[in-house]
């Protein structure tokens, strides 16, 4: 073989079992941080890959010890199978594991939500959902974020503002860790995922923190909150906002979010003209909302 094509195929086979060896390190490294936060998660098995890393590499230095004797020693061929975790390292470790960890891992109690919480949404629609990069309206079930991988780290901390009550997503879980593994190939799987979602018991909401929310992001804005009207204008009518239904109001009439096409909520329309206080007064008098169980 050509020098130039022996070092090209152990290079491509170097790059491979190099990528899949450290996805497998990730896991297990993933994996004992995990069991660290909760030891519940020591009765289940690391997500890796078997073998096929560590052997890998090995072809890539037999290539290399076959076609260069004078610079690599037959010496090194075991290395592949030891810098892959999914090899040596897990046939050693596997049996030893429930031993390893117990030295590992401080054993405590799995943390719970603070204050009381309960398992549905109990506030009726329409809401808006409070997460750390955007306040989105919520007419639906359906028009919550998907239960995948990025909603089971993401959701906990969201916040639901209602027309009297807010809620917390207080957790999110799932029998599957959201490790390197699991995320490469069920990141939108939502049916793998299976995430059961708490929430906090209602708690009567405080308009100003909303408005102080919609201020920063009028301030911060993107081209999306003053699309159709000009920030001052805008902070002045949130100002005159007394309650959640005049806040939605507002945002309906301003574009911040747009009504679903049945509209069954009577929610109103963008209004690209002047915007006045009567027109949010009239607009949220007319705001319907329904219960989730309904």
């Amino acid at each position: 073989m050509g020098t130039i094509f022996i070092i090209f195929v152990a290079g491509i086979l170097t790059l491979v079992g190099s990528l899949i060896a450290l996805l497998n390190w990730c896991s297990i490294i993933d994996y004992v941080l995990a069991c660290r936060r909760n030891p519940r998660y020591a009765n289940r098995g690391v997500d890796f890959i078997p073998l096929f890393g560590g052997l890998l590499l090995t072809c890539a230095l037999v290539i290399l010890v076959r076609g260069f004797p004078h610079i690599f020693s037959p010496k090194i061929l075991w290395l592949g199978l030891v810098l892959d975790y999914g090899t040596l390292p897990a046939l050693i470790i596997t049996p030893m594991q429930d031993l390893l960890l117990k030295r590992i891992i401080r054993k405590k109690s799995t943390p719970k939500p603070r204050g009381p919480y309960c398992r549905e949404i109990q506030l009726p629609f329409p809401l808006l959902l409070e997460t750390e990069t955007e306040l989105r309206l919520i007419c639906s079930a359906a028009d919550l974020p998907p239960r995948d991988a990025d909603f089971l780290q993401e959701a906990p901390g969201s916040i639901l503002h209602g027309e009297s009550d807010f809620q917390k997503i207080a957790q999110a879980h799932s029998r599957h860790q959201p490790g390197w593994w699991n995320r490469l190939r069920h990141r939108n799987d939502t049916g793998f995922w299976q995430i059961e979602v708490k929430y906090t018991i209602p708690r009567p909401s405080k308009p100003d923190k909303l408005r102080k929310l919609i201020a920063h992001y009028i301030r911060e804005d993107d081209d999306i909150w003053t699309q159709f009207h000009d920030a001052p204008d805008l902070q002045r009518l949130l100002k005159s906002c007394t309650n959640f239904r005049e806040i939605l109001a507002l945002g309906g009439l301003a574009g911040w979010w747009e009504p679903p096409a049945d509209n069954a909520f009577n929610l109103p329309q963008l209004n690209e003209d002047n915007i006045t206080e009567a027109d949010i007064r009239q607009a949220a008098g007319t705001i319907r909302f329904q219960s989730p169980s309904t």
